[in-house]
C-alpha cells in the first residue's frame, strides 16, 4: 500500500499485486500482438485450428489471465480492508467470494450500496463462476461437456475488469492513491496496446 506524506510516495505495506497485475498484462500484450497476427494473416475470418497453429497459447491465456485477475482483485480488497478497517475484519470477509467481499466492504468502510456497486458486484459474481470453472476444473463424461453458461472473459475483457475496478477505488477514495496510480498504467497499458 501506498500513501504521500510530505509529498513524497511512501510504501506501508507491501504485496505482490504488481507482480499479480503483471501477469494479467502480459497475457493481455501478448492477446492483443496475437490478434493482429491472427487479423493480418487470416483476416477476421479464421478456424480455430488455424489460430491455434498460428498462436498455439491464444486460446490459453484467457485462463491465465482469469486466474490472476481474481488473485488481483482478492489482494486488492484484503489490503484495502486491512488498511481501512482491521486485519480481523480483512480476514473475515476475504474468506467470502469476490462478490460478497466486495459488496460488503463497500457497504461496511465506503457507505456505498447504490447501483454502480450492484452493477460491479454482479459482474465480480459473473467472474467468479469462471475462475472457479477454471481452478476447479473437473472431468465429465465424454460428450457431454457443460460450460454453465459462463461469460468468459479474454485477457483484454479481464484488464477491462481490473480497470473498471480500480477506477471504482480511484473515484470513491481519493487517499487511496494505489489505485489511482494502477488505474493510470492500466490505462494507458490499454491504449497503447489495444490502440483505443
Amino acid at each position: 500500500m501506498i500513501k504521500i506524506e510530505n509529498d513524497e510516495l511512501i510504501q506501508f505495506r507491501a504485496s505482490s499485486l504488481g507482480k499479480l497485475i503483471r501477469v494479467v498484462s502480459f497475457q493481455f500484450k501478448h492477446y492483443c500482438s496475437e490478434m493482429k497476427l491472427i487479423y493480418s494473416t487470416f483476416g477476421k475470418e479464421s478456424t480455430v485450428e488455424q489460430i491455434n497453429e498460428l498462436c498455439p497459447e491464444y486460446f490459453d491465456r484467457t485462463i491465465t489471465a482469469t486466474v490472476f485477475t481474481g488473485m488481483v482483485i482478492e489482494a486488492l480488497l484484503y489490503d484495502y480492508a486491512v488498511v481501512k478497517r482491521s486485519k480481523t475484519y480483512a480476514e473475515k470477509v476475504s474468506g467470502k467470494p469476490i462478490d460478497i467481499e466486495f459488496s460488503e466492504i463497500a457497504r461496511d468502510i465506503l457507505g456505498k450500496e447504490s447501483c454502480e456497486e450492484s452493477e460491479l458486484s454482479v459482474r465480480l459474481e459473473k467472474f467468479k463462476k469462471v475462475r472457479v470453472h477454471f481452478v476447479h476444473n473437473k472431468s465429465t463424461e465424454t460428450g457431454k461437456y457443460n460450460k454453465k453458461n459462463l461469460d468468459y472473459l479474454s485477457p483484454d475483457g479481464c484488464l477491462q475488469l481490473l480497470i473498471d475496478f480500480f477506477g471504482y477505488f480511484a473515484n470513491i477514495d481519493q487517499e487511496y492513491i494505489l489505485a489511482q496510480l494502477t488505474l493510470e498504467q492500466l490505462n494507458e497499458l490499454q491504449v497503447s496496446e489495444r490502440g483505443f
